[in-house]
């Protein structure tokens, strides 16, 4: 008997129309390029639109990459790093197809992950609840994670300090104004416990992520050197809030 293949989690590609974008700019310029050659009869005149469109086309490459690849080997790496017991409450922030929440459950066997987003297309290709709802059953995490529908501009539906963790997967950057970002941060403090751990991945913005954590006085905040396994290139910023934990999330028995 043939055993049909183990079907496996789909992810999607993240900022779909900045992709698409380099690919057709990519395009365009090497177009642009043969026309320059082709009017002069000179191969040289269209070196500089070459160059430029080969640049958009190995961004757009890279980000591809960096999705499908990068983005879940360095959340592996990063969460492994956090030496968890299994019986945490965690929080996916900006889950999307459900990579983080995936991993987060893979890793929590006694505990529980809620994962929330608004899923937006334009912020991952296929996104949508029901897609991550398909990659937890697919990984068999369903049981342990459960999906809500909430905005991040606004409160979150659990109380405070209610995780031991949360996660927050190139999301933040998704807010256009100032202001929402650190309310954003603000609130993904709120719902922490005395002792929980935020991690925030992302391209752009984590020295204002990091500037407003060290406000609010959360402890240990660490902003890491840049991770070339995504494109472009993200940073990790890590903080602890400050107090003790319970008996149970200290790990004391």
């Amino acid at each position: 008997m043939v055993t049909p293949p183990r079907a496996r989690p789909s992810y999607g590609i993240d900022q779909p129309n900045l992709v698409v974008g380099l690919g057709a700019a990519a395009f365009i310029l090497v177009m642009f390029g043969v026309f320059l050659a082709g009017g002069t009869g000179a191969t040289a005149s269209g070196f500089g639109p070459y160059v430029a469109g080969l640049v958009c086309l190995l961004g757009s490459l890279a980000m591809i990459v960096g999705s499908l690849r990068g983005k879940p080997r360095l959340w592996r790496q990063v969460l492994d790093r956090q030496e968890l017991r299994g019986d945490e409450t965690a929080l996916d922030a900006g889950t999307g197809r459900g990579l983080v929440a995936v991993e987060l459950a893979r890793r929590l066997p006694d505990g529980h992950v809620d994962a929330v987003d608004i899923w937006r297309g334009r912020d991952q290709t296929g996104n949508s609840r029901e897609a991550a709802q398909l990659n937890l059953e697919v990984t068999g995490t369903a049981e342990r994670v459960a999906l809500h529908r909430a905005d991040l501009r606004e409160p979150l539906p659990f109380p405070d300090g209610h995780f031991d963790l949360v996660a927050v997967s190139l999301t933040l950057r998704s807010l256009p104004l100032r202001g929402e970002r650190d309310e954003a941060t603000r609130e993904l403090t709120r719902v922490l416990k005395p002792g929980g751990r935020l991690i925030v991945v992302d391209t752009a913005r984590t020295a204002e992520y990091e500037s407003v954590l060290r406000a609010l006085d959360l402890d240990d905040v660490v902003r890491s050197g840049p991770w070339l396994s995504i494109y472009p290139p993200a940073r990790v910023v890590t903080a602890r809030k400050p107090g003790r934990t319970s008996t149970r999330t200290s790990g004391k028995r």
